[in-house]
């Protein structure tokens, strides 16, 4: 068990860094034991990328620094560009909700493979007013298959 006091101090231990020794730890015993790791903008570098792909994990990133050179050429990419896809994920009487959703695969210096990476605008219209707000979220992923909605999914349950 990670004691926080006498582990992480002693060894000036950072989140990435017991993340990786978790992942290591549980490697051992379990051989396969997830699908996917679900991070968020901390671990949006290349060491994090390679390391969770030695266990055969893919992994989703919620980005939240828009000043990263991988969502730079992302913004790039899906500028001036219709959405791929369109769908109405909520419907009431009250209110709508909809997603639009762009992706492109993008490299990242240091990461042996091309990253996924996406952008959902969710707009939410009231329905008796006829007014919207719009939340917008960028991750980037090395699932490159699974399907946007399920990768909504995901990135909203953590």
């Amino acid at each position: 068990m990670l004691k926080p006091k006498l582990n992480s101090a002693s060894k000036d231990e950072g989140e990435l860094t017991a993340a990786k020794r978790l992942l290591q730890q549980l490697h051992k015993p379990h051989r396969h034991f997830a699908d996917v790791i679900v991070y968020d903008t901390l671990a949006s570098n290349a060491t994090w990328f390679n390391t969770v792909k030695l266990y055969n994990i893919d992994t989703v990133v919620r980005v939240k620094d828009m000043r990263l050179n991988i969502v730079k050429d992302a913004k790039a990419a899906f500028k001036n560009s219709a959405a791929n896809t369109t769908w109405i994920s909520h419907k009431t009487t009250t209110k709508k909700i909809t997603i639009s959703v762009w992706e492109t695969t993008v490299k990242m210096k240091g990461v042996t493979e091309p990253l996924r990476c996406i952008k959902f605008l969710e707009k939410t219209t009231d329905c008796n007013t006829n007014k919207s707000k719009y939340n917008q979220v960028f991750f980037i992923t090395t699932a490159h298959y699974m399907a946007v909605k399920t990768l909504h999914k995901i990135i909203h349950a953590r």
